[in-house]
């Protein structure tokens, strides 16, 4: 039967549990939801930042409308996958930023346009793209990339910001309106991304490792070129 936290022994759930590579964990049930059957737990672990995080960013904090145009920074990477489908799924136009090598992958994703971060004129041909800016940013990356990337925002525009340093979106006068947050994961937003899966608009880019290689995982992590999650078996 279930018992206090709704859920019975053996269900299959997933949700946010901080700093443990464990093959068991204690998990606060308020932040913890069924897992959908169409989705192994592998990628279950892969989305559960990278989903919360876009689906907090995007939905609860700027508000996206759907034919609104949105730019993605870090497109590639474990939150900005997330963000290029779930901005597909609530209708925009969907614009990626990541290296020339991983193109294919944001476009099987569902980005309307990619331009490579390393070509110097990139900002430039997705304003010739979208005339007067992009409506909203959802900068994954920071540093000189993030900076970079509000020369796309049209002025009044609004921003999501995950990575550190944040770009300056409070300077010049332009009247960005810009959320710099870490995701609560909670318990409303997984409900909402479990139905995103459930119907195939949401789908985790993960490369799993072995548990004895989480060094070399993390030294991987952290060179920022990571497509997708990196996700520990034990």
């Amino acid at each position: 039967a279930p018992n206090s936290s709704g859920f019975t022994a053996g269900d299959e759930v997933w949700g946010r549990s901080s700093h443990a590579y464990a093959e068991y964990v204690i998990a606060d049930p308020s932040g913890t939801v069924p897992k959908p059957a169409n989705i192994g737990f592998e990628g279950a672990a892969a989305l559960v930042i990278g989903a919360t995080t876009a689906y907090e960013g995007l939905v609860t904090r700027v508000k996206l409308e759907p034919a609104e145009t949105v730019l993605v920074t870090a497109a590639s990477g474990g939150v900005g996958t997330a963000a290029v489908q779930i901005a597909k799924a609530h209708g925009a136009r969907v614009i990626g930023v990541s290296s020339a090598a991983n193109f294919d992958l944001v476009r099987s994703l569902g980005a309307d346009e990619v331009f490579d971060y390393a070509d110097p004129a990139w900002t430039d041909k997705v304003l010739e793209s979208v005339p007067g800016g992009v409506d909203v940013l959802f900068d994954a990356i920071g540093n000189e990339t993030g900076q970079e990337s509000l020369k796309a925002l049209r002025d009044g525009g609004r921003g999501a910001f995950i990575a550190f340093p944040n770009p300056d979106y409070e300077g010049k006068g332009r009247g960005i309106q810009g959320h710099s947050f870490s995701a609560k994961a909670s318990k409303g937003d997984l409900t909402a991304i479990n139905r995103l899966i459930e119907d195939g608009k949401l789908r985790a880019e993960v490369q799993t490792r072995p548990l004895d290689q989480a060094r070399e995982a993390l030294e991987e992590n952290q060179k920022g070129h990571t497509r997708g999650k990196v996700v520990l078996q034990t």
